[in-house]
């Protein structure tokens, strides 16, 4: 076979037998190389174009390097991170073949957010006496959208059990997807007025017009605002599709599954096992190679493909039998000059949607050691959708991921480098991208503290010793004495302050004259006066050893027996360029959100110097703890120009996916051999499974037809 540059190849004809078809396939994701894998295995000439050098499409999967240089244990994935193999039997079928283990990946999490919208009374937890969290929210909502009968039960949705059996069955793979969801599709209807009783099928309505029927505003607008899960609310997707996307992850089959080894272990075994001894002369593998058209064959029902390389070379696939393209939407769409009108309208029927991962990789706090962030820990805290922590092996860095779509997308879409060319992931070459990463780290680790704060502030913190048993408000006498220092700061009263300071000072074995504090600064007196409460001083030695066990607690020890009475943190609790020290507090400041801020003022230096010893080196130690940044965004490359797809509203995708399975150009349409497949158009939109579906049918239907 002629070189792929002399623009005049043919299909492959090597091989001891002839072969049973000739097929291109167009495009090198997981769909086209599973189709090559498939046809050839059925003895067909495959020959996959993609335009990239990197094979797998949206899998991409890179090794970052932490803050002391050493590469991370754990693969940043930049694509498809985590399967649900107990619904995807054809992923797990794949893995099986190509000897892939899968191990746990940590499940997802809808934590409390700290708002609360009205929601209707069927929508609360009433034994906490709180709205049900968003993804509760979300099940209540796609579970009334199907017909079912939910009600809540403590803080989880549950079904009837007659219901629940049934939902059991559309989880169970032994059964086929027509009988589970194809039939829901197609005949689901929705009551969208209830006095008239006039309904819709639920194809036709948006995912949010469908939830706007079945929960309150308030539930809605909870879900849409603070939902970190992929409800699509911003792009509306077809509301029986996205329904059964969620029904899907709702049964009892939807653990979650990664490969230690990073995903694109699957791209590079596929590659190895098309390019090996059992399909030599078959399959041939050409990257960096684009296509640019496909036409008909001049008198026979032959397909053509002609392509170019970045350098202007060209090539052409004259005599195929089939052509397969495995691309997403945006591509395919490149392409669609020569299909039919009814074809080119399909292709309108999906909505491609951005994703974007962000990566860092960071030195581990200590307290994340011993105690390592959950899953959307301090999600509101991002423009995200989902944040999740790996903690390395060993635990002195730890990787950050922020993955989100719309609208969140948009604040991240600023710091990708080159968006001309975003063909794979940019890995430190945005210094703005990583200044950005670290001013919200700080309010991660300052949002930390304050949740700390908060919490031990409403508890009853006790200690126990022989002496006895010794409460928070046994402590009235220090807030008291530190009380009387900000009045003689406030009135400068300095020769009482100063001796009282110094007192104060010897007795924390500090060695500071009445005539230095007399020289002082109101600013410098009130840091004094900090470090002091802060030290704990002011405390009798016996209640230091019996709340502390030690003489020299930290910080974050000390402020929760000041956190019962704001007024008194606000009014003790001076940093100089923080507050306000010509005035007393206790009598100007009159709003708890005035009291709140000058609180979180406190908290920010607290944390400084519980975690690193000093406030003012907190921003810099913190900026020289990071390690890898990377972004991805995948509506960026205009090779793929999308993160994921989901059917329109109004789509009708049993049909469409009928006729992109097979058809024929506009010049030939009797002679179905052109096939579309992949994620986008799909049954199982936003999973490698839906991928590996479609190309199973496109592959089945060449098979059917050359018999």
């Amino acid at each position: 076979m002629s070189s792929a540059k002399s623009g005049r190849s043919t299909i492959m004809e090597g091989g001891q037998l002839p072969p049973r078809c000739k097929v291109v396939v167009v495009g090198g994701g997981i769909a086209g190389l599973y189709c090559a894998l498939r046809l050839a295995e059925e003895g067909c000439a495959v020959k996959v174009l993609e335009a990239t050098t990197n094979w797998g499409g949206r899998i991409e999967t890179h090794t970052l390097t932490g803050s002391d240089g050493r590469l991370f244990s754990n693969p940043a994935e930049f694509g498809p991170m985590r399967f649900e193999l107990g619904i995807s039997p054809f992923f797990k079928k794949l893995l099986e073949q190509l000897n892939i283990i899968a191990v746990p990946f940590p499940p997802p999490l809808s934590p409390q957010i700290p708002i609360d919208y009205p929601v209707a009374d069927d929508e609360r937890d009433f034994r906490k006496g709180k709205p049900l969290r968003p993804l509760e929210l979300l099940k209540l909502g796609v579970f009334r959208m199907v017909g079912f009968h939910p009600y809540v039960e403590d803080d989880t949705v549950m079904l009837p059990s007659s219901e629940n059996d049934r939902f059991m069955k559309w989880g169970d793979n032994s059964l086929s997807e027509d009988d589970r969801f194809d039939a829901l599709r197609q005949t689901a209807e929705l009551t969208i007025n209830r006095l008239t009783k006039k309904t819709r099928k639920l194809y036709e309505l948006g995912f949010w017009n469908a939830l706007q029927e079945v929960l309150s505003p308030g539930a809605v607008s909870a879900i849409n605002h603070l939902g970190s899960f992929y409800h699509l609310m911003p792009d509306n997707p077809n509301a029986v599709e996205w329904a059964i996307f969620w029904l899907r992850l709702f049964g009892p089959n939807s653990q979650l599954w990664t490969l230690a080894q990073g995903v694109n272990i699957v791209t590079a075994k596929l590659e190895e096992k098309l390019k090996g001894p059992e399909f030599s002369g078959r399959v041939e593998l050409l990257g960096g190679w684009r296509v640019t058209a496909v036409a008909a064959g001049k008198g026979v029902p032959k397909i053509t493909v002609k392509y170019e390389n970045n350098s202007g070379e060209r090539g052409t696939l004259r005599n195929a039998d089939h052509v397969i393209l495995a691309l997403p939407k945006i591509p395919v769409q490149r392409l669609e000059t020569v299909f039919p009108d009814e074809i080119r309208e399909d292709l309108n029927n999906v909505v491609a949607f951005p994703l974007v991962k962000v990566f860092v990789v960071m030195a581990t706090p200590d307290r994340w050691k011993f105690a390592p962030p959950q899953t959307q820990d301090n999600v509101w805290l991002f423009p995200t959708r989902e944040i999740h922590y790996f903690v390395g092996n060993p635990p002195d860095n730890t990787m950050m991921l922020v993955y989100t779509d719309h609208p969140a997308a948009a604040f991240w879409e600023q710091y990708v480098q080159n968006p001309n060319d975003h063909h794979e992931a940019e890995i430190n070459n945005n210094e703005n991208l990583k200044l950005v990463l670290w001013r919200r780290l700080e309010y991660l680790h300052f949002s930390w503290a304050e949740q700390r704060l908060r919490t031990n502030a409403e508890g009853t913190i006790t200690k126990t010793s022989g002496k006895g048993r010794f409460e928070r408000h046994s402590y009235r006498r220090m807030r008291e004495a530190l009380a009387q220092i900000w009045r003689l700061i406030i009135e400068e009263r300095l020769a009482e302050l100063t001796r009282l300071l110094a007192s104060l000072l010897g007795r924390a074995g500090k060695s500071m004259s009445e005539e230095e504090l007399a020289r002082m600064s109101q600013k410098e007196l009130h840091e004094v006066t900090a470090v002091l409460s802060l030290a704990g001083v002011l405390l009798s030695e016996e209640e230091r050893s019996v709340l502390y066990n030690y003489e020299s607690p930290t910080p974050t020890q000390v402020l929760p027996y000041f956190a019962d009475e704001p007024f008194s943190i606000s009014n003790i609790l001076d940093w100089g360029e923080y507050g306000s020290p010509d005035r007393p507090l206790n009598e100007n400041v009159s709003t708890e959100t005035e009291l709140l801020r000058q609180l979180t003022e406190v908290r920010l230096k607290l944390l400084a110097l519980d975690i690193f010893g000093d406030a003012e080196g907190y921003a810099a130690k913190l900026l020289l703890s990071l390690g890898s940044y990377a972004i991805r965004d995948w509506s960026k490359d205009t090779h793929i120009g999308a993160g994921c797809h989901a059917w329109r509203p109004g789509a009708r995708s049993w049909e469409v996916r009928a006729r992109l399975k097979a058809f024929g150009l506009r010049s030939s349409q009797t002679i179905k051999n052109v096939h579309i497949c992949g994620e986008a158009y799909s049954d199982y939109q936003g999973f490698i499974e839906g991928a590996l579906r479609s190309a199973r049918d496109a592959v089945q239907t060449i098979l059917d037809s050359d018999g």
